[in-house]
């Protein structure tokens, strides 16, 4: 979990705490809830500076992002236009061949989504519910929504961990695994008693405040990679903030009062909102500038955001946000939001359009087809998804020939599909293609991002491959993995890839038992090294370097990862009937590796190679799989 995104707990605890404080007094001073005048006020707060950002984002896209990058900010912008981009995201994280999310500026509006969402449920509720608490005292009011927000709570978070363990990419991203954190929010409003009650107890209330800081510091310091969010360990930072709500009520000459109400906090709370719009597209826009942007630059950057922030706070987010006119005709500003809605949403579809156009020259077709031109196998079902873990019967070729060969492992393996077809469709052997997303052929359990927990369906998955290939008795199986993706399983420790040292030993005693598993069979094992990997979006910067495409050239000790390839070469070797298959050098040269040569763009996104690349390494994948099936 990104220690980052636990600002957004927080952010909607304390807009469900302030929110309903708002909607309650109204409901206690009129008796009812007026509906276009809170959404009036919620189109003045929220909508100007975020379509300004919107608008700005397409804009400098045109000139800081490729147009791959252009046309995924546009589905962004027009998602936001309908207050959908979490659910736009959601979808796009699910899918294995989306754009990094991280790449997208408008990855932020998520939260703005979710929380006009939760709105648009919640102030019609209350409405409801003060038409029929007419004549009731306040007080009983009170406690019938605090028991309608506690249940509803309770089923939001019960349905959160449940989700979760299924698909945590929508868990994430969806309102109703999120409503709970402002039912958290709402529930400390609720009280009318609350605050004498905490200012009897001054001491108390300063030392809680204090301790929840602590906690709320300490859980924004530590993130782990693996961590299941949001989920009970997100309890921390949200019961933490309602501890400052409930602590801030009876406490104000308290230390932590006197920290927040600092003039410098009081700065960054008045740009907070701004702040907020601008920061995400600055740090996208100084990593693309900047490939490996450390941390202390991407802060950096942050920082930065505070100039634009700061200038549409004054220009455009407190003129309109206190401007009395609009105060006065709150039905006209209904109206001119669904007008700037719709402003937004062409600007979105004008920019997705040049883009396209974009990538429709000449110069750009090989670019674009690299990019969009995907390998069969990722697109007729043989590649299976998460859930997946029953092999389909992928065969290619003729059924009654002598030679089969059979390709085992995850993407990685499945981008060498149009190579392997070329060799066996000359041969004419038949080819069989099981392989699943994000799932290695290497005997090791891994973590699954996308539903946060160990992947016990690529277990499944590649016992019933062993099985299968043991019963069929193919001639030749080919396996593949891609190599320092994955977070893998030991005991009850997390070992990731990207940080070797204990985790070569998994691994390839993984891949041992990988391989004498499938050699059991009788087939000649080959087992592909991992293609070398840029770890940014070659076509992206193609795109963006016409003139001069080898700046997209990449460091060879970089994209391979030399001692990892030494030691499964040890462990495939010490199996008879086994070879390992060097595959770095076609790629690479002595110190840097190409991402394009003789028209051919060699990557379809920032590891999976193109398909047109792969199918011309068809010649010389066959020399290597030919002598490696001649070795004793």
């Amino acid at each position: 979990m990104a220690a980052g995104y636990l600002g957004v707990d927080v952010f909607f605890v304390l807009s469900g705490f302030l929110i309903t404080g708002i909607l309650i007094d109204e409901v206690e001073r009129t008796g009812t809830v007026s509906l276009v005048r809170f959404w009036a006020r919620r189109a003045r707060r929220l909508l100007p500076a975020s379509v300004a950002v919107v608008l700005g984002v397409l804009l400098v896209d045109r000139w800081v992002q490729s147009p791959f990058e252009q046309i995924v900010t546009a589905h962004g912008a027009r998602a936001f236009a309908v207050y959908a981009s979490n659910m736009l995201f959601a979808i796009r994280g699910a899918n294995y061949f989306a754009a990094d999310l991280t790449r997208n500026p408008l990855l932020h509006t998520w939260s703005l989504s979710v929380e006009e969402q939760f709105y648009l449920v919640f102030a019609p509720l209350l409405w409801l519910l003060a038409r029929a608490a007419r004549g009731d005292r306040p007080a009983d009011f009170r406690r019938r929504l605090g028991w309608i927000v506690a249940a509803l709570l309770v089923m939001s978070f019960a349905g959160c961990l449940i989700v979760l363990r299924r698909n945590a990419v929508l868990a994430f991203y969806s309102l109703p695994t999120r409503a709970w954190e402002f039912g958290l929010g709402a529930l400390a409003a609720l009280p009318t008693t609350l605050a004498a009650r905490v200012n009897a107890h001054r001491r108390a209330a300063s030392l809680a405040s204090v301790a929840a800081l602590a906690v709320l510091i300490a859980t924004f310091a530590w993130s782990g990679a693996t961590m299941s969010h949001p989920g009970w360990m997100t309890l921390l930072p949200t019961l933490a903030t309602v501890t400052l709500i409930v602590g801030g009520i009876g406490a104000a000459s308290g230390p932590v009062a006197r920290l927040l109400s600092a003039p410098a906090m009081r700065v960054i709370g008045k740009l907070s909102y701004s702040w907020y719009l601008w920061h995400w597209p600055v740090i996208v826009w100084a990593r693309g500038r900047v490939p490996g942007l450390s941390p202390a630059g991407a802060a950096t950057a942050a920082l930065a955001s505070l100039i634009p922030a700061a200038i549409m706070y004054r220009v455009i987010e407190s003129p309109i946000r206190f401007s009395p006119r609009l105060q006065r005709t709150p039905g006209r500003v209904v109206a001119g939001a669904v007008v700037v809605a719709g402003i937004t949403l062409g600007a979105a579809l004008i920019a997705e359009r040049d883009a396209n156009a974009v990538l429709a020259t000449p110069a750009m077709a090989p670019i674009a087809e690299a990019a969009r031109d995907i390998a069969p196998v990722f697109t007729n079902g043989c590649n299976l998804l998460t859930k997946e873990v029953r092999p389909r019967d992928c065969a290619f070729g003729p059924a009654s020939n002598d030679t089969t060969v059979v390709l085992v492992g995850d993407s990685h393996a499945a981008h060498w599909f149009p190579a392997l077809l070329a060799v066996a469709s000359e041969r004419g052997w038949r080819l069989i293609a099981w392989t699943k997303a994000a799932c290695p052929a290497v005997a090791v359990t891994v973590v699954n991002r996308e539903m946060g927990r160990p992947f016990a369906e690529c277990d499944a998955w590649r016992d019933s491959v062993f099985r299968r290939v043991g019963a069929m008795r193919p001639t030749m199986v080919v396996a593949a993995s891609y190599g320092d993706k994955y977070a893998v399983v030991r005991g009850d420790s997390t070992l990731d890839m990207a940080a070797p040292a204990p985790v070569y030993d998994v691994w390839t005693e993984g891949l041992a038992t990988t391989v004498e598993r499938l050699a059991r069979s009788g087939a000649r094992v080959l087992v592909l090294q991992d293609s070398p990997h840029p770890d940014f979006g070659v076509p992206d910067c193609l795109a963006l370097n016409l003139a001069a495409p080898a700046r997209c050239d990449f460091a060879r000790d970089r994209a391979v990862d030399g001692r990892l390839a030494t030691l499964e070469e040890a462990a495939v070797e010490r199996v008879n009937g086994a070879s390992y298959v060097r595959v770095d050098d076609l790629l690479c040269g002595a110190n840097t590796c190409a991402a394009e040569r003789d028209g051919i763009v060699r990557f379809q996104d920032d590891h999976h190679l193109s398909r047109r690349f792969s199918e011309s390494l068809a010649p010389e994948l066959s020399k290597r799989l030919t002598a490696a099936l001649l070795r004793e």
